[in-house]
């Protein structure tokens, strides 16, 4: 009962509230040209915003270099200048001249617009002082940032001896918003000085909220009058050239025979000539149904330009979800996504056009046409999406459609909202019948510290189920007590029952009670000139077997750390304990079985980040203490470094070693270890032109993955890429026949291009 009272106790706990500050931008007429000057006289006219706060390194404390923006608007556009003063120009780090690169190494400025003012979702466009532009979706207050998302929108800097000025220009038509005649929406200007790891922010707000720069619900109102604007219809089409090469035994396996292709056929057609133009040729259309609805539709989606997923080495008894990358799934993520509980996934468009065989292989599958309709209507977030794939009689793949509908009706003003979704994956060339998801979930956001939410989802297959409800919900509750300075807490509790298995989603187990807790403390260090926080945390979670009650899995940690001015940070984890069950035997690698029972385990790690307010970074991570029976060492060291505004590298390193004991060895080595390289690369000439390279090695596989990708994008819509993927074997002679040095090669060229219609 007491228990009861601190947790109402705490969630009903007034808060000091900040009263968001309001902006009239300047209505013109006066055509502006877009070149970093800030020279017309709109721009004199328009009122300024000069009054800055810092969340870094001294959260609450007035920003040390001076700031001034102003806004401007007509029919068309919305303008926002930016001049950032800075008192050591010559320190100013602006290295990136790339599309979409990620500016915390750079001196720079970002603008988020809360354009349905739900305090929840926005828009997010940033540019350093060279002028390279990025942009982001932003959903869940800051909780989902979509990084891939991109618009059409420009940008001029121009440097002097003061600093420097932005200048941007972002088109009606590229924002999503409820038309009338008063438009009330949310605006947030964010600078960072780099060699003073210094973040500043317009408006003010409560310093001990945690994690504030993408927070929208920051935002101040600024208020627009009779905004006009076409609804947009692009029309994107793309044409690819693609040669292909790989290896397979022959009949008799006595050798490695080459297999190549040029133009990748889809089995569209008959014909061979007319199945190379269909399968290589494509398009996407966007149209504005309405100001709030947005209709996308697809036609042979091809994802030829798309980055290689980063190997990762599983040491955990769990599958792991790798991320979306591909940009259609991307663009409105937000929308069709729910997240539940501590790792449930219950749309995961990954499903979508790719299929794993009977020996574990991932195989991309044609996607025939697509069709998506999002947008926001009083409240009402919405989006809905359908593809089709076409079937692979080779590895019995059937042909499936998928279908996700998911919904938001938020309230109030810190963005709170009740919720929904439905998927459904069938077999369109089978009689295979449809598994179908679907569920409500909430989140109360009390104020800008006290969250808590959940859901109930079920899943439906009447070959797994004799009634609608048979063990197959997840059911989630959760609370959260965020704040950057003094206590926090979160707390969350699921019950995943042993049918529910999302064929759209992703779980990383089912049939548990899971339990998780965490407390801690985040002091602020008054006076010290090189240090401003330190921390401490405790975390503890606990998960059961439903079916047995069988305890499976016991966990519990202390965190601690120091965050210094400059950004440099050490993180430790003294004592770790963690008591788990291993059901059967695992086959860990090659000979090596652990053997089904429970396992005590104490570890500690810790982790060193450089400075903030350099060219360069690097973080070293080491880790060491038991692991189910063995002895693990674990070290990973990364290093990123800027020659120039041309070139920047990337190095990891993740080397593990465990030595388990003899009898979990049938060949008499029971020591496992890894080494795992991977090596980024990217030249980049211009903003319209950069090559990129991902090298990876592991010696698990033996093998070297390259991915090399050049871009040209003279302007917004029109993209060249030329990519070429390649398997090195590097042990060739570990089997026979032997391997070929090249497993694969891929060489593909495609161009893009979006037409206003």
């Amino acid at each position: 009962m007491k228990k009861n009272i601190y947790f109402f106790f705490l969630v009903l706990l007034p808060q000091c509230v900040f009263a968001q500050s309001v902006y009239i931008p300047l209505r013109i007429s006066e055509e502006i040209f877009l070149d970093g000057m800030l020279n017309e006289s709109s721009w004199k006219e328009a009122p300024l915003i000069d009054r800055f706060q810092q969340s870094d390194p001294h959260p609450g404390q007035p920003a040390t270099e001076k700031t001034e923006a102003r806004i401007l608007y007509d029919d068309q556009y919305i303008y926002v200048g930016v001049k950032c003063y800075d008192s050591l120009p010559s320190k100013i780090i602006s290295t990136n001249l790339e599309r979409d690169p990620v500016q915390e190494d750079n001196d720079g400025v970002g603008i988020f617009f809360d354009t349905y003012h739900d305090r929840n979702t926005g828009i997010y466009f940033e540019s350093n002082a060279l002028g390279a532009r990025y942009d982001a979706d932003v959903a869940g207050n800051g909780g989902f940032y979509n990084v891939n998302y991109n618009t059409f929108w420009d940008v001029e800097t121009k440097i002097d001896s003061d600093g420097y000025t932005l200048e941007f220009r972002i088109p009606l038509s590229s924002l999503r918003f409820q038309q009338k005649e008063t438009v009330l929406m949310g605006v947030k200007i964010v600078r960072l000085v780099k060699h003073k790891n210094e973040l500043v922010y317009f408006p003010s707000f409560d310093p001990k909220v945690q994690d504030p720069f993408a927070k929208v619900s920051l935002c101040a109102d600024v208020i627009f009058k009779n905004l006009k604007s076409k609804k947009p219809v692009y029309l994107t089409p793309y044409a690819i050239a693609n040669y292909n090469e790989s290896y397979s035994l022959n009949p008799d396996g006595t050798a490695y025979e080459k297999n190549s292709e040029f133009l990748t056929r889809k089995r569209f057609a008959e014909s061979e000539t007319a199945d190379k133009i269909l399968s290589n040729i494509g398009a996407d259309l966007k149209y504005g149904l309405t100001k709030n609805l947005t209709l996308d539709l697809t036609a042979n989606t091809d994802f030829a330009q798309v980055e290689v997923d980063n190997r990762i080495i599983n040491l955990t008894k769990y599958e792991i979800n790798l991320p979306e990358k591909r940009t259609f799934f991307l663009e409105s993520q937000n929308y069709l996504n729910m997240y539940l509980g501590y790792s449930g996934l219950i749309f995961n468009s990954r499903a979508i056009g790719r299929e794993i065989d009977s020996n574990g292989v991932d195989h991309v599958i044609p996607i025939y046409f697509g069709a998506r309709v999002t947008g926001k209507v009083k409240g009402l977030q919405f989006g809905a999406l359908n593809m089709q794939t076409k079937g692979v009689d080779a590895y019995q793949f059937h042909a499936q459609n998928f279908t996700d509908i998911r919904f938001r009706q938020f309230f109030g003003k810190q963005g709170s909202f009740i919720g929904g979704i439905f998927t459904n994956r069938m077999s369109t060339d089978s009689k295979i019948l449809s598994s179908r998801t679907a569920g409500p979930d909430f989140v109360i956001k009390l104020d800008e510290k006290n969250i808590f939410g959940g859901g109930a989802v079920a899943t439906f297959d009447h070959s797994v189920h004799e009634k609608t409800f048979d063990d197959n919900v997840f059911y989630n509750l959760f609370y959260f007590h965020q704040s950057s300075e003094g206590f926090h807490h979160s707390s969350d509790f699921d019950v995943i029952q042993k049918h529910f298995v999302p064929e759209m989603g992703f779980i990383p187990e089912n049939d548990i009670l899971y339990l998780n807790t965490g407390n801690g403390w985040r002091f602020k260090i008054n006076g010290d000139k090189k240090i401003t926080f330190w921390y401490a945390r405790e975390n503890t979670n606990y998960t059961e077997k439903l079916a047995s009650g069988k305890p499976e899995t016991f966990f519990q940690n202390i965190e601690t750390g120091i965050l210094f001015k400059t950004g440099t940070a050490i993180d430790a984890t003294p004592v770790e304990f963690k008591r788990d069950l291993i059901f059967s035997s695992w086959n860990i690698h090659h000979n090596i079985y652990i053997p089904e029972g429970y396992y005590k385990m104490l570890t500690a790690d810790a982790q060193y980040s450089s400075a903030q307010t350099k060219k360069y970074f690097f973080l070293v991570y080491a880790r060491y203490g038991d692991f189910y029976g063995g002895r693990m060492v674990k070290l990973n060291p990364q290093v990123n470094y800027i020659f120039n505004r041309y070139l920047k590298v990337n190095f990891t390193y993740q080397y593990v070693r465990i030595k388990f004991p003899g009898a979990y060895s049938q060949d008499g080595r029971p020591v496992y270890e890894s080494h795992l390289v991977s090596g980024n690369f990217s030249v980049t000439l211009s903003t319209h032109f950069s090559i990129k390279l991902l090298a990876q090695y592991d010696n698990l596989s033996n093998s070297i993955g390259n991915n090399l990708r050049i871009r040209y994008n003279p302007k917004e819509g029109t993209d060249l890429f030329i990519v070429y993927n390649s398997g090195v074997n590097t042990d060739i002679t570990r089997l026979d026949p032997h391997l070929p040095r090249f497993s694969n090669q891929a060489v593909t060229i495609k161009f893009s291009k979006t037409f206003g219609l």
